[in-house]
């Protein structure tokens, strides 16, 4: 339930923002960052993916049901951003 909670505290500091609101998110690097949550470092992208795909449509208000690393049935969160919420993703190569 990763995804939703992040959905709902995004979408909380979302509300209280004066003006636009910026979520940054980047993939991490290191088996060991994975490790303590007994996740295989080769499945990041994958889980990222689905998770950010997750938490932009609860943000935009969306009704979302998932199987896979996030599983979820009919969520919904709130509350629900006054404007659209601007994402960021963090990279280097």
């Amino acid at each position: 339930m990763a995804s939703g909670a992040l959905a709902e505290q995004a979408g909380t500091l979302a509300a209280v923002a004066q003006g636009p609101f910026v979520l940054q998110c980047a993939l991490g690097d290191g088996a060991g960052q994975f490790a303590g949550m007994s996740v295989d470092v080769r499945q990041r992208r994958q889980r990222f993916e689905a998770c950010l795909d997750i938490v932009r449509r609860l943000l935009a208000g969306e009704e979302v049901s998932a199987d896979g690393a996030w599983p979820l049935v009919n969520a919904r969160t709130g509350p629900r951003p006054p404007q659209p919420v601007e994402v960021w993703i963090a990279a280097g190569a």
